[in-house]
């Protein structure tokens, strides 16, 4: 039968003995905040329940700060760890781009020429190209460029300078060109997605990938979870998606709404009744209670057991 947050605060008020409502220390409203004191600051840290398990998603680039904050609270989670994967993100189609203008003022003294082009070029295809004097260059594939010129290329976001060896001519045009694909995630546990190493120790950390040292860019293999930060090894040279097992916190209950998992109202009654004894000093009364607390705990754990089982293999003999 579903239970709403009335029940609850009705079996917590016959195990205090708080059964006046009207008692200004034991309202309805004071009883509820007892009882989500409970759900979302204890429960999760007491139990650990089947349905409470869940995915922290995120993605990172070569511009994300790494150490990694984990904002726990923000999150409403209350644990994050193993496994951990990295998802190399599908580029499902490629656009060839032609002719666009690069910015920059053509005077016949100004050599240099900027564009805000869309992310994830591919490499090898960004092209620009002047009429007069003729001037090509095109990027080398690591970042720069080659031919009339020099300057520099972002491939995931797309920034590009550059400085032709002879100005432009007034009257001219710098035109670019140049392909770019189009990321999206793919479903996850396909071939490319590839589990984290997980390190907890920063010195075990840290003797596989010393700090001082500079890393080439590359896909991540590792990464270290220490005072709430997630630091990746080697540093992303484009964006991947990050998938990290997690545990959620409980959701606060309205005063006047319904528990979603019914099973669990006895143990949060109880539980929170526990705090209202261990509050005003009655330890004789929480003493008496505590082993009744414990039978629902254990009846929650055996619920959880049974799912967590049948995810077992079986036995080969």
């Amino acid at each position: 039968m579903p239970k709403n947050v009335s029940d609850l605060i009705n079996i917590m008020r016959n195990v205090t003995g708080r059964v006046d409502a009207s008692d200004p220390l034991f309202t309805n409203e004071i009883m509820a905040q007892y009882l989500n004191d409970f759900v979302v600051q204890l429960s999760s840290q007491d139990i650990r329940i089947f349905k409470n398990m869940t995915w922290w998603e995120f993605d990172i680039s070569p511009s994300t700060l790494n150490p990694y904050p984990v904002p726990l609270q923000e999150l409403k989670l209350t644990t994050i760890g193993p496994p951990a994967y990295v998802q190399e993100i599908n580029f499902i189609e490629q656009v060839e781009v032609t002719s666009i203008a690069m910015d920059g003022v053509i005077d016949g003294s100004n050599q240099t020429f900027t564009l805000s082009a869309i992310p994830f070029v591919i490499p090898g295809t960004f092209s620009v190209v002047n009429t007069n004097p003729a001037q090509a260059v095109i990027d080398d594939e690591i970042g720069g460029f080659t031919g009339d010129g020099a300057g520099t290329i972002n491939y995931n976001n797309g920034l590009v300078s550059i400085v032709f060896d002879a100005a432009p001519a007034i009257g001219s045009t710098v035109t670019a060109s140049y392909e770019y694909s189009i990321p999206q995630v793919g479903q996850f546990f396909q071939n490319n997605s590839f589990e984290l190493w997980w390190f907890q120790n920063p010195a075990e950390f840290y003797a596989h990938w010393p700090d001082r040292v500079i890393y080439t860019p590359q896909r991540p293999t590792s990464v270290l979870y220490y005072n709430n930060e997630l630091t990746f090894r080697g540093p992303p040279d484009r964006e991947y998606h990050i998938k990290i097992q997690a545990y959620h916190e409980e959701l606060e209950f309205t005063a006047d709404g319904s528990i979603n998992a019914d099973y669990l109202f006895r143990y949060l009654a109880y539980g929170a009744s526990l705090d209202i004894f261990s509050d005003f000093g009655e330890m004789d009364k929480w003493r008496d209670i505590f082993p009744v607390f414990q039978r629902y705990r254990a009846l929650v754990y055996s619920r959880t057991y049974c799912q967590y089982q049948n995810q077992r293999p079986s036995p080969e003999f």
